[in-house]
Formats: structure tokens, sequence, C-alpha cells
């Protein structure tokens, strides 16, 4: 979630090291890779190797059964333009890879009463990132040498990810049978008789079959093909095909048994079909109710041609799919017998003839030997061992050795997490201790992000000598939710709740506290005379005059518009007597808040007791095919607000802060809707990102999303330099280098940062806009209107002619090494680290008060859609000034921890040249200790044991400081506990 955290930075020339900051951003990637991403599909390729397609994260694979995962380079390199795998199929030599994954998640903006669970991407403007957790396809990629190259060149290649059109964009599944490849889409039911895919055709079968969403596909005996279609919006016509001539033509599945009178409606959301391996004449169809329940389980036996219920209805007491099954559901058969089956979602049910139906999973306890992460995607049995197979889930891919009775967790390397916030923070903290009167230095820099399926992920010590993607532990269970720390109070912590609204933390993220629910006081002018409502105090409730509970959004965007609003004056900046109570007098935190029709503030964010919520605004969206998207905060003593909606409106609400003078009529204007705005072309576009210029808080940049129409025929970038003008003037940005491409992508997000110039030795500031696509990041250096007509916009396009200055440019961002834009995935966020503070607990008398003091910084975070979070290396340690008190060093000899990995029992080392104190602190990847010891050893080599045999399995960091009268070390080792 952006940050609006600015100060206006003084040109001294201490400030930054400038050689990093004038040369190419560096970048390093900081995972996570201890938390994979949403595993559709898995396969054995011809060398039988392991081959995970993730949903957004491309194509893996692994040698030694899921131990370490490695990206498929060879499918990377060609293909970088398409990571959003759903299905993987290999025959013989030839392996297929199906790409789209837009019908299957139900939106999490889901907007207005009894809409289609999804959203057509192609024809709805709307539709963006808040709309779609999956991304459109690319066709299907084929290798037909087993994995060492691959091509898409067929006639499932759609021109591309950025064309967002035809069938072969959202792919259900790729299946080969009877010597013909058959690709189930949103459109119905392709086949190809060419194993090259040169020619694709809709199957000879019903209408139906051939224009509706077709979820699954399988081969029986002799040839026999079942497949499952549905039409959204209407059960009453979802139907199951059968071909009895190896997929040459399809027709209706008719029995009583299931469709109880002869009728051709399942009642099915979803259907599922699972085959038998050790006889094929074994069929199990199963579908889902409009809750996402099981529907009943049904076999046919195809050697008497009997149909059989063997699953209820789900309820209570059978809820295999825990009302997830119109994403997650899953059938399969064990290879041993036919009688013995799987059925899964967010839940994990196996039927057994002799003992029925039973549950021995649990989706809650992490440190269970029978933990699967809900919710569960694929199951892949071991061709050779019938007791052995793999899972792919939510987060990571399982194995279990005995059927079913334990698993263990096989996601090593597998960095595939969808990232759609990310925010950071840097401090120091030096503490006087009372008993010898010595100063302990604590330093953190941290990152937080908010993932598709993994929570919010938390790095504490992403910047240690340890591997860093492995740094990082779940501390909020929410998914798809924004987040942002504070830089000004460091350990504050805001996320967004189950509802809507937002949950804070004052302790890194250790724990969580429902932040709203207090009544307005005071109310601002004007209020009730814009709402003609005299009784809704309180935020958004389903009774106007009732405190607590939930957002009474209903139904609610899951991904709620916010942002923490930090101001910090420039007089502050310098200050050695500034602490926390005078940071709460003159550089207070706000949150602005959307709930589903209103702007709320709330101040007091990260005090003691929880500030107050007071609503700014009437109902400026209707709540119902509208909501709002993005939202900025000038950055200035101003304090002025901008929020958007998916349908292109922005206001402006000035002076927001000041409860005492802002007015809810006078203080709000509508900026988009004049003609001279040059907005009206995108009128009805989401606008996803807004960002101001820390140097000119008239200088608003918009980004635009909506994969409908034809982005194409409109950038989807607008800054304006008048944004505090009654009626703003927007001119659009396209790329220097690459315009055409960069004019056909949708947008997400857009950041301001800062860089210093120097210029016959003296030093200058300029911004720099950060702008992360659908499948590019790029950065323009310069801005100056000296240079580009910012404000008649005569010329209001950035172009690539050559009347730009070499200073005025963009630059894409490589974020790897011949890897360009996050190697072609979307990049959902963009956060400028733009301060790091360092508190002093009792170094100084400040009666009683702890010192702070802040260090400029303009480290950038990016978030991506399956390659994580990555960061500008080149500007991480510039903060480090550590404390003028004592000087920590470190000695890699010193120091060392073996065995590892362990089962909780190991040793570490020391060698020590005099009588010191070392202190052993281990902490788990969240950031908390979970152990510790201190000694107090002679001069010599020491062998120091560890017991950490009650620790659960996981990766955990070791803190080993040293200190003595000459000694003064710290090291940081990685511990791996295994079983």
């Amino acid at each position: 979630m952006k940050k609006n955290l600015y100060a206006f930075f003084f040109l001294i020339s201490f400030v930054w090291a400038l050689n990093p900051v004038l040369a190419q951003y560096e970048w390093k990637n900081l995972g996570p890779d201890n938390f994979g991403g949403l595993v559709r599909s898995l396969a054995f390729d011809p060398s039988g190797n392991l081959l995970a397609g993730i949903q957004g994260g491309g194509l893996w694979t692994s040698s030694d059964e899921g131990l370490s995962w490695q990206r498929v380079e060879s499918f990377d390199s060609y293909s970088r333009f398409n990571p959003n795998i759903t299905s993987i199929a290999v025959d013989g030599n030839d392996i297929y890879v199906a790409t789209g994954a837009t019908r299957f998640y139900k939106p999490f903006a889901q907007t207005g009463l009894n809409r289609p669970a999804t959203y057509d991407y192609r024809e709805d403007a709307g539709t963006s990132k808040g709309n779609l957790d999956g991304l459109p396809g690319a066709g299907v990629f084929v290798s037909r040498d087993g994995g060492q190259t691959w091509s898409n060149e067929n006639a499932t290649a759609q021109g591309g990810t950025l064309n967002y059109s035809g069938p072969f964009t959202d792919i259900q599944k790729v299946f080969v049978a009877s010597g013909k490849v058959f690709i189930a889409t949103a459109e119905g039911l392709y086949v190809a008789n060419d194993k090259n895919l040169g020619s694709v055709e809709l199957v000879n079968g019903p209408d139906f079959l051939r224009e509706n969403v077709v979820f699954d596909i399988e081969e029986a005996a002799n040839n026999t093909i079942f497949v499952s279609a549905h039409q959204d919006g209407n059960i009453e016509t979802d139907s199951l095909f059968i071909s009895t001539d190896g997929g040459n033509t399809f027709e209706t599945v008719l029995d009583d048994a299931i469709f109880g009178g002869g009728g051709q409606a399942l009642g099915f959301n979803r259907t599922e079909i699972a085959v038998s391996p050790s006889d094929n004449n074994i069929v199990y169809v199963a579908g889902t109710q409009a809750s996402g329940e099981i529907n009943g389980i049904y076999r046919l036996d195809m050697s008497t041609n009997e149909w059989t219920v063997v699953g209820p209805k789900g309820s209570a007491e059978f809820p295999p799919l825990s009302n997830g099954g119109r994403d997650a559901f899953v059938m399969s058969v064990f290879p041993d017998n036919p009688s013995e089956m799987i059925v899964a979602g967010r839940s994990w049910w196996t039927l057994d003839e002799e003992i029925g139906w039973t549950s021995n999973v649990t989706t809650a306890n992490p440190t269970s030997e029978r933990y699967l992460p809900a919710n569960i995607y694929c199951v892949l049995f071991d061709p050779n061992d019938s007791q052995k197979f793999f899972v792919g889930t939510s987060s990571r891919v399982m194995r279990s050795t005995d059927r079913g009775n334990s698993f263990q967790s096989r996601h090593k390397g597998l960095e595939s997490t969808v990232t759609y916030s990310v925010s950071a923070v840097g401090s120091t903290v030096n503490d006087r201790q009372e008993a010898d009167n010595s100063i302990v230095t604590t330093q953190t820099d941290a990152v937080i992000t908010g993932t598709l399926t993994n929570g919010v992920l938390f790095n504490k010590f992403y910047n240690a000598n340890t591997p860093a993607r492995q740094g990082f532990g779940q501390v909020y269970t929410v998914n798809k939710g924004r987040i942002a720390m504070s830089s000004l109070r460091p350990g504050g912590v805001i996320a967004q709740g189950t509802d809507g609204g937002l949950m804070r933390s004052l302790d890194f993220g250790a724990t969580f506290e429902r932040f709203y629910g207090a009544a307005i006081s005071p109310q601002v002018t004007n209020l009730f005379v814009a709402t003609g409502d005299s009784t809704n105090l309180f935020i958004d409730r389903s009774s106007a005059s009732v405190e607590g509970g939930g957002l009474f959004n209903n139904p609610t965007p899951a991904q709620s518009v916010w942002a923490l609003d930090e101001y910090l004056p420039a007089e502050l900046m310098d200050r050695e007597d500034l602490t926390a109570d005078s940071l709460d007098k003159y550089a207070p935190s706000y949150i602005f808040f959307c709930s589903q029709e209103y702007v709320w503030l709330v101040n007091g964010a990260f005090e003691s007791n929880l500030g107050k919520w007071n609503r700014l605004t009437a109902s400026l969206v209707d709540g119902f095919d509208e909501y709002f998207t993005a939202m900025a905060v000038s950055g200035d003593e101003n304090h002025n607000v901008f929020v958007a909606t998916n349908k292109g409106k922005i206001w402006r609400l000035e002076g927001a802060h000041d409860l005492t003078t802002f007015d809810a009529i006078e203080s709000i204007t509508r900026i988009d809707n004049t003609p001279q705005s040059n907005l009206l072309a995108l009128a009805g576009r989401t606008i996803t990102d807004m960002a101001i210029d820390p140097l000119n808080p008239s200088r608003l940049v918009l980004t635009y999303g909506g994969y409908g129409g034809n982005p194409g025929s409109n950038t989807l970038v607008m800054i304006t330099d008048s944004a505090n003008n009654e009626a703003p003037t927007f001119g659009s940005i396209i790329l220097r280098n690459n315009p055409d491409n960069f004019q056909r992508e949708v947008t997400h997000t857009a950041e301001f940062g800062i860089r210093l110039v120097e210029s016959n030795g003296v030093v200058t500031e300029e911004s720099e806009l950060f702008i992360g696509t659908e499948a590019h990041a790029y950065v323009l250096r310069g801005l100056d209107p000296e240079y580009v007509n910012l404000g008649g916009f005569e010329a209001p396009f950035y172009t690539q002619e050559s009347d730009l200055s070499e200073s005025n440019h963009w630059e894409e961002l490589v974020l790897e090494e011949g890897t360009s834009a996050a190697a072609g995935v979307p990049v959902y966020d963009i956060f400028v680290r733009n301060l790091v503070s360092t508190v002093n607990t009792g170094v100084d008398e400040l009666d009683g008060n702890d010192q702070i003091l802040f260090d400029r910084d303009q480290t950038v975070y990016i978030a991506t859609h399956g390659r994580g979070i990555w960061s500008t290396a080149a500007l991480n340690e510039t903060f480090r000034k550590g404390s003028d008190n004592e000087e920590i060093v470190e000695e890699e000899q010193l120091i060392n921890l073996y065995p590892n990995p362990s089962e909780g029992i190991f040793s570490v080392s020391v060698v020590l040249d005099e009588v010191a104190d070392v202190d052993l602190m281990m902490y788990g990847v969240d950031g908390r200790m979970v152990w510790s010891q201190r000694q107090t050893l002679k001069a010599g080599d020491h062998k120091l044991s560890v017991d950490a045999g009650n620790l659960s399995t996981g990766v955990y960091l070791m803190n080993v400081i040293i200190k003595g009268d000459e000694i003064n070390q710290i090291k940081t080792l990685k511990a791996v506990i295994t079983r």
C-alpha cells in the first residue's frame, strides 16, 4: 500500500553517496522462496523429474522429489510474458503447457448483487488487478524434445499476452488422448490432430460444448473421453459429454441416476472427472453446488453401464471442498485400487469402501505432520510407488510417502509468490543497558508484503548475512491485502482485515488488533448537509447507531483503498532533540480510508489508544458497480487527498487532515469531468494507482488498467502539474524507447523517487517516476517542464523523439542480468523508502524520552506477480551509520554453526582472544525470539551446544554476539531444523 511520507530534502553533499544514485539501478531479489505460489498443475517430465505449473509463477522443475526447485530456464527465457500456467500434459517426449487463469477465482473486488462470478476481461473496461487473480494467457507452449526448447508459434497463439483476445487466453486444461491434443477453454473445447498444434478447431459436438467454459477432460477405457462444460450464471444447462470414438464426435450424457429424470443439467457450478488408473472402466464424476461445496459424487462402471452414488452432497459432516470448489476442486483415484479415491478443495477427504469417507488432514496447523495448506489444486501419483504422491496447493508442493497419512513440505526455492503490495522500514536502536551501562545496537531492515495466497509476509532481517529469500514468515493470514509500515514510528504496521477494514500492529506484526470502531468526533462542517443523513455516525455499520462489528460493505471489495500519511517537516529532519513526544505533536500520523461509499480520516494511528474515525464525505460512489480503486496524499503540510474509482472518477479533498477547517461541500472537488482535463477518453476505465511528486505537490500521475476495449487507442498513464487547480489539465505519458508496447499495457502502479544530480559541483534534486505495467517496470528521469511542456500540453507526450535531453528519458528497469521488468510479469506495487531512523534509548538525557534521528533514504522496492520482491541494492547500506557509541565488527572466521541442517541439536564454535560474554539468540523468520542463552567464556576455542529440538521444522536465524574489552562482534547464522 502506498505510504505518503515525504519531506523537503536539504541539498547537502553528504546526504547520499552520489555514485550509486547516478548509476543505473542495481537490483536484488528478496524472495520469498520459502513460500511458493499457487500450484495449478504437477507432472513428470520425460526424464522423470517433477514439473510444477504455477498460476503466476511460471514453470518449475525438481530432480530430487521437490527437495529443491529451479525455474525451467528454457521455458522461462522463451515465455517471459506468460507466467500464468494452469495445466501441463506430457506425452512421450512432448510437453504441453497451457496458460491463462482468469476463470478460476471469483474477483476479489466483487461488486453489485447477483453479478456473475467472473468478469469478461475482453469486454469489461473495469476489469483490472482488482478483479482478476489470474492473468490472460498466450495459448499453449509446446516442447517436442523433453523440455529443451519451447515454442508457441502455433494455432493457439493470439499475439501474446497483451492482445487479451481469443479463447486461448483462458485455458482450463490441456490433455492428450487418442493421438489428439484437446484444449479446454472458456469458449468451448478445441482439438488438434497435429501434435504441433498447427491447426486447432472446435470439436464436433453440441453447441453447448463448443461455446461455454470447459473445466475437465479425461480418457477412460476403449478410447472413451468424458468432458464437463458449464455456462456462467446458469446451472440449469450444465452438461457432461462423452465421445466413444476417441474425440472425433461428442454427445451429451443422459442418465437418470445422475440427472434425476433424464434431464440435461447436473446442477453443478463446476464438474470434475476422475478415471481409475488400474481399471479404466471406472469413472467418477462430481460437481459443486452454487455455494462451492460438493453436490454429490457418482461412479460409472462402463463394463455394466451402471451409475452409483458414492458421495453425498456436502454438509457440515462432509465438507470436502469447504465451499471453495469454484476454484479449488480435485478428484484423484489411487493407482492400485479403483475404489479408493481423494476429493479435495479447501479440505481433504478420502474414500475407502471398507471404512467409508474419512479426513485426517489439517489445513490449520502447519506444525502437524498431517498439514496441507488450503487450497488444494492437484494430485500427482508416483508411477513407480502407489504409496507416494505429490499435492499442489496455494503456497507450496507437498509430498506423502504413506498414502496420505502424513505430508512433507516440498517448496524450497519455489520462488513464485504473487505479491500485491510492498512496504519497508529501516531503523537502528541504541539501547543503554542499566546493568553495565553498555549500549546494545539493534538494526532492523524489514520488508513486508501482501500476497495472493500466503497472507502478509514479513522479513525483519532481509539485509542480514543470511539467505534473505528464505527469511519470510507469515504474520497475518488475510490474502490480497494492502499493507504499510511506519517510518516515523518503527514497529507500526497497518494491514487489511477479513472484511476490508484495517488492523494494526505496534510490534512489527507480532500481534494485530482491529483498528476502527470509535465514534466520529468531531463532525466536519456540512457533512450532514452533504449527506442528508444525520444518523450515520459509525463506519458503514449495519445499524447507524451501533459501534463495533465489521464493515457494512455488502458485498465489500476485499482490497479497500487507504493510505498511511506521514509528513515530516524539513525543520525536524536535523534536530537532535527530536523525541517521540515531539513527533506526535509536530508530525502526526494519519490514515485516509475508503469504505464502500465514503472517505474517512483517522488520527493517532500508532498511539496507545485507538484514534477516532471521522467520515469526511457524503457518498461519492454508488457502492454497487462503482468502488474506490486508488488514493494518494500530497505529502506536504496541506495533506490534500485524491481518490479515484473503477469508473475513472477523481476527487480532490483539500486539507483533509484538519477537521476544524475541512468542509464536506466546499473542500471536495471532482477533477476528471471537465473538458480541459483530457481524461474524458478514459472515462469508465479503472484508475489503478496515483502518485504525487514529493518535490511538487501539484504534480499528479494516474495509471489505468482495464483489459477491455482497445488499450492501444489510449495511453494508460496521465500526468498533470496543476492537480491543485480548480480544473487540472492532464497530458499523456508514453515510453520514449518503446511507445507501442507501453500504450498497449495495462498499468498497475506509479511512485515517485528523488535522485541527486551533480553539475559543475552543484548538487540538485530531481524527481524520477517509477511505473509498473503488465509486463515491464520503468523509471522516467527528468520531469522538468523546461524539457517537456507540462503546463499547456500543446505537446502532451513524453516521446521517443530527440527533443528530450539525455537526462530526461525512460529506462527499463533490469532486475536481473539479461532480464527486464521482473522477467516480464506484472508489477503490482512500487514503494520508495524515503527515511530511515535511529532511536537512542537512554543514551542521552531527554527528560526520559528517546532521541530520534532521521536519515534520508531512497531505496526502491517492487512487488511482482510471481517473481516476489525486488529492491535496489545500491542504496541499501547508505543509512547504516550505526552509533558513535560503539562499533560492530564482523569476523567471519571466528564463529561457525554445525551441523546444518539438523534436527535441532547442533553446535556453535567460537574462537576468543580474551574473556568475553557470548549471547546466542535464535529467531523465527518472522523476527520473534524463540530461544536464547548467555555465557561468559575464557580465551580459547569453544563449542557451545544448542538444543532446539522442541522447535518446529523450518528456517531460523541465530544471532551470535560477543562482547569483551577488545572484542565486539556480531554474526547472524542460518539454522535449518528438519525431521
